[in-house]
């Protein structure tokens, strides 16, 4: 018996079997509209527990605002045993209509391997920046992201990557609307500063995370953007601060910006 057929009135079950049966219905619907049809709940119900879902990395949504199991279901579990990948559940990516047969794990796992760093890649839905999958690196250290986690613009590598892809002034004006925090004493909050640090990315064509996110934690991000120019998401190697030493950054830069270009011409269905 599937969850979908407990009880009789959709309206009058549990939270917890109308979170199930949403959870059941991710696997096969990806849609708002989709589950609401198939499990019988309001499109207002499905989507206040799908937001739930995400938070919980039950599951993550993507650059179309489509929704699939996220890591802490059985399979991904299983999967993060192995590899150290979460986030990544079938086919995925930033672009996945247009590009649903490219598997990102390969490069993700990769990019780790060579960098000996947690990956990261995001994708960005209506200016907001959302974990997608987490590769764990092979050291000891633990990080406090994780998959369907909104990042904070201006202090991570990823969210500067993708501010230095606007006009400045576009940029500042999309900080203006949120919240703009000191996460940690090396938070660049002040506008001049940011000014100048999204400069630099653009001449350097990467962003550098000092710490700014979490204490102790240093970053390089690049954008990714699909063939059209339109940045879709990013992708990162974080590390304690030993990790991403001044004399490493440039190496770990190097191999971040090569898995996103390699990332960016799978999406776009071309080779590198």
């Amino acid at each position: 018996m599937t969850l979908t057929a407990v009880g009789h009135d959709p309206a009058s079950a549990s939270a917890l079997v109308k979170g199930l049966r949403v959870l059941e219905a991710v696997g096969t619907n990806h849609r708002v509209t989709d589950i609401a049809a198939s499990t019988g709940l309001s499109y207002g119900t499905v989507h206040r527990i799908l937001s739930e879902l995400v938070a919980g990395g039950w599951v993550v949504r993507d650059a179309q605002r489509h929704y699939h199991p996220g890591p802490r279901q059985d399979g991904m579990v299983n999967l993060r045993g192995r590899t150290g990948l979460t986030g990544l559940t079938g086919p995925a990516g930033l672009t996945e209509a247009t590009a649903p047969a490219f598997d990102l794990a390969p490069v993700l796992m990769r990019l780790r391997d060579t960098t000996g760093l947690t990956v990261h890649l995001a994708t960005l839905t209506d200016a907001d920046l959302v974990y997608a999958a987490k590769v764990e690196g092979p050291g000891s250290y633990l990080l406090g992201s994780h998959v369907g986690r909104e990042l904070p613009l201006h202090a991570t590598a990823i969210g500067k990557a993708y501010l230095a892809t606007l006009d400045p002034e576009r940029a500042m004006r999309l900080l203006a609307g949120r919240t703009v925090r000191r996460l940690t004493a090396h938070t660049l909050i002040s506008r001049a500063r940011l000014l100048v640090d999204l400069s630099q990315i653009r001449d350097r064509g990467w962003a550098f995370d000092n710490g700014e996110n979490e204490d102790g934690v240093r970053c390089v991000g690049v954008a990714l953007t699909d063939p059209d120019g339109v940045v879709r998401g990013g992708l990162s190697v974080s590390g304690p601060d030993a990790a991403l030493s001044r004399e490493r950054i440039p190496a770990h830069a190097r191999a971040v910006t090569a898995a996103g270009a390699e990332i960016e011409a799978g999406l776009a269905g071309s080779p590198t």
